[in-house]
């Protein structure tokens, strides 16, 4: 993982995914504008299957978040 930047700005960047392979993650992206430039973003449901991979508590709680944003 790469870390750009300090707390509370700073921004991760993983150098490799749990719960989906690259081919997967890159055949599913979304394109999506930020602050005026078009980029890639992993989609949803790789990122839910990442954050489940992972298991550590901070994701796990991502995905409560992340559930309870969709019931609303």
């Amino acid at each position: 993982m790469i870390v750009l930047g300090h707390q509370p700005n700073a921004v991760d960047i993983l150098t490799f995914l749990g719960g989906v392979d690259f081919e997967t993650s890159c055949s599913n992206r979304v394109a999506g504008d930020l602050d005026g430039l078009s980029v890639s973003f992993i989609s949803k449901e790789d990122f839910i299957r990442t954050k489940t991979a992972s298991g550590r508590p901070k994701d796990l709680r991502d995905l409560d978040m992340l559930a309870e944003m969709d019931n609303n």
